[in-house]
């Protein structure tokens, strides 16, 4: 069942984003949640709050391919004709009436991610490509509204639509593959006037992402390609302006620029060895049956690059709803890429890290004292600035931190410069790793290293927990 409130996991994210990104004006966090829906389930599910929109026109005009289109302000019968169209009609508060259930590489409807969140709601098949759309069957569910912005339509069946319902075509020049997840929330937010909607979704969906990647700061700044391959000698190479590759992008990875001369303006370049000498990235991702994975290695094309022979590779195989959700990036399918594609990634760009050195595992020390939950007071004291000023704070932190079966900051290398050390380190919530790979500094204060009064408040600030003399 759908619900007008995002999952407890989505507010805190939210929370940790309205901070960073400064939403409020205010110290004051802003919580916002998602709008409840309008269309009811099934019998046995109650009927949502429907949204106030008082102030709204009878109809908006909508100008896409076709022309102008007057829109209803209150839709509640949708159908959809284009790909995957229905995810951000559905984080939109709309579950469709009809779908086409044709999908790209035999990908047929509900997908996993929509499945996760209808369960065994059915919405009505309208068929598609090869066969055609069923317009008959489409004329029995009455919609109100026909969107099509992410199919192909000939001006025929715009036609025979159109005699059905009022129908809204493609709503921008840019190609569906090159439209992000976000553009197509946007696009329709404003056809359907739902724009405060679309805009809450985005922000949702956006601290996601966030959430994400925060235990990952390795992703940030390490190149990647795509791939897909179909033999050992029929590879393509995504374009940078490629809706997946723009997701990519979105997670702190970088499209090399030498990669994106020599592909250019294609969604997808045939695989050269010219192309193949600049797959000298951090991460490679290919797309293969397991078939034409084992023979790869085999590949005169492929074996020239150096991230293929480093083996640098995410592999994503063909079939899998992690196929199927980075071939066509929506704001539903995000949850697949975030859960399964994120840690893939980041176990091939992790930092090796050199051995410390005999000064370096002293600071590396002292700063595991000072900032683990469960460590006594007499083993954390010498290595505190300000120790006798700070005894409180650290027992509301120790309190605090039993909720979370304790804190532990692991040092994994330490970089001194002068009289300071920087500390690589994971975050531990119990037994669990939360957060990899951040830093903080420690000081050489008179023979001893410490972590600095102004340095552990912050870090207690950070878990809510109140600092000061």
């Amino acid at each position: 069942m759908l619900t007008g409130r995002p999952p407890a996991r989505a507010l805190l994210s939210l929370l940790l984003v309205a901070q960073l990104l400064g939403c409020s004006d205010s110290d004051e966090v802003v919580v916002l949640e998602l709008p409840a829906t309008t269309t009811q389930l099934g019998n046995d599910e109650p009927e949502l709050e429907t949204l106030e929109q008082d102030d709204l026109p009878e109809e908006v005009a909508v100008n896409h391919q076709f022309g102008e289109t007057s829109v209803p302000a209150k839709v509640e019968r949708v159908a959809v004709i284009g790909e995957y169209e229905e995810d951000s009609l559905i984080a939109l508060g709309l579950v469709p009436v009809a779908v086409t259930t044709s999908r790209p590489n035999s990908e047929a409807f509900p997908s996993p991610w929509t499945h996760s969140l209808l369960g065994d709601f059915e919405i009505a098949d309208i068929g598609g490509d090869d066969d055609g759309l069923n317009y008959n069957r489409l004329a029995e569910l009455e919609p109100d509204l026909v969107l099509a912005t992410r199919a192909d339509l000939s001006p025929s069946e715009y036609e025979a639509l159109t005699a059905i319902a009022p129908t809204v075509g493609r709503l921008s020049d840019t190609e569906q593959s090159q439209l992000s997840w976000k553009e197509h929330v946007q696009l329709l937010g404003s056809a359907l006037s739902l724009d405060a909607e679309a805009d809450q979704a985005i922000l949702v969906a956006q601290a996601s992402i966030f959430d994400a990647i925060r235990p990952h700061p390795s992703l940030k700044g390490s190149s990647f390609a795509w791939l897909k391959a179909d033999t050992e000698n029929e590879i393509k190479v995504a374009g940078s302006s490629l809706a997946s590759s723009r997701f990519l992008k979105q997670l702190g990875l970088v499209y090399p620029s030498d990669l994106d001369d020599e592909v250019g303006t294609d969604r997808w370049a045939p695989l050269t060895n010219q192309v193949a000498a600049r797959l000298d990235v951090d991460v490679l991702l290919i797309e293969a049956d397991s078939s034409v994975k084992e023979v790869l290695a085999e590949s005169s094309l492929l074996g020239a690059s150096p991230s293929f022979q480093r083996q640098d590779i995410v592999w994503v195989h063909r079939g899998t709803a992690l196929q199927a959700a980075l071939g066509t990036v929506t704001i539903l399918s995000l949850d697949v890429l975030l859960e399964e594609l994120v840690p893939k990634i980041s176990e091939v760009v992790t930092v090796v890290l050199d051995p410390p050195s005999p000064e370096e595992l002293l600071a590396m020390e002292a700063f595991r004292l000072v900032y683990g939950s469960e460590i006594s007071w007499a083993e954390k004291e010498p290595h505190l600035e300000n120790a006798s000023q700070l005894r409180a704070a650290n027992d509301a932190y120790q309190q605090g931190a039993v909720d979370n079966d304790g804190i532990t900051l692991r040092p994994k290398a330490a970089e001194i410069t002068n009289d300071s050390a920087k500390i690589i380190y994971d975050v531990y919530f119990g037994d669990s790793a939360a957060y990899t790979d951040l830093d903080r500094i420690v000081y050489l204060i008179d023979g001893v290293w410490k972590v600095t009064e102004s340095d552990f408040c912050d870090f207690l600030s950070a878990a809510r927990t109140p600092c000061g003399g």
